[in-house]
Formats: C-alpha cells, sequence, structure tokens
C-alpha cells in the first residue's frame, strides 16, 4: 500500500482508496467510481484507484472493475445529467482534435481519456480459497 501512495506521488497522480463502512455497499462503490471516471474523461486528470480484497464487499465490484479494465466504462453507470457534463467537458477536446461533434465521438472520447487517466490498482492476499475463485471468474 506505501508503495502505491509513493508511486501515485511520484507520477502526480490523485490516489483514491475505498473507505469501507457498515452503510458501505454498491450503490457507493458505484458513486464513487463515476466521480472518479468523470474526473479522468471529463477533466484529463490521473487517477489511481486502489482497493483491497478486504474492501471488496460484493463481488459485482470485481465485475464492475473489470468492465472498467475491459471496456473502459460500466454499463448504465452514467445518468443523463452525467452524459450532458460529459458533453460539455469532453466537446472542446474533440472540437481541438479536429473531429466531428457527434454524441458517439464524444463518449468515445471521453471512454478513451477514461483508459488513459484511470489507473487501478488491486492488491489480493494469495492465502485463502477466494483468490483462487476470483482468478477463476475473471
Amino acid at each position: 500500500q506505501s508503495l502505491t501512495t509513493l508511486g501515485a506521488f511520484l507520477c502526480g497522480l490523485k490516489l483514491f482508496k475505498i473507505a469501507i463502512s457498515k452503510s458501505y455497499g454498491m450503490t457507493e462503490f458505484r458513486e464513487d467510481i463515476k466521480n472518479l471516471l468523470l474526473e479522468a474523461g471529463c477533466c484529463g486528470k490521473g487517477v489511481v484507484l486502489f482497493m483491497t480484497d478486504s474492501q471488496i464487499v460484493d463481488e459485482s465490484m470485481l465485475e464492475d472493475t473489470n468492465n472498467i479494465l475491459n471496456t473502459g466504462e460500466i454499463p448504465n453507470l452514467m445518468q443523463p445529467e452525467d452524459n450532458e457534463k460529459i458533453a460539455a467537458a469532453v466537446a472542446p477536446v474533440v472540437r481541438a482534435q479536429g473531429k466531428m461533434e457527434t454524441r458517439t465521438v464524444i463518449l468515445q472520447e471521453f471512454t478513451n481519456r477514461c483508459r488513459e487517466h484511470l489507473k487501478i490498482i488491486l492488491a489480493v492476499s494469495p492465502v485463502g480459497d477466494k483468490f483462487r475463485q476470483r482468478l477463476r471468474m475473471f
């Protein structure tokens, strides 16, 4: 964990660690992820999401993380008001690149920026059956 913190600092990236509480669930996780994606995709800021296996309260958290790694997005995560915010922030970038400012091009550029600026670090203990099960699933 300390090496991740040091590495993020040296690279000038914002480090985000999940703060688990009794009420932390998928809704809060998805809200945290949405905020990180908006920061990485709209603002173009480098962000590191650091998770340990003890912070995984629901296996669908790993599924969402897997979706981000594979496609750069989580299906049905963004609401219409978020899409408007994305369009307003990313349209000037698309315009500067000389591309057409269609909704599809803007969302594709947002996804590309998320993939470029969001780093995910998952620290998992190799001890126990959960590690083996998660490897088989993902």
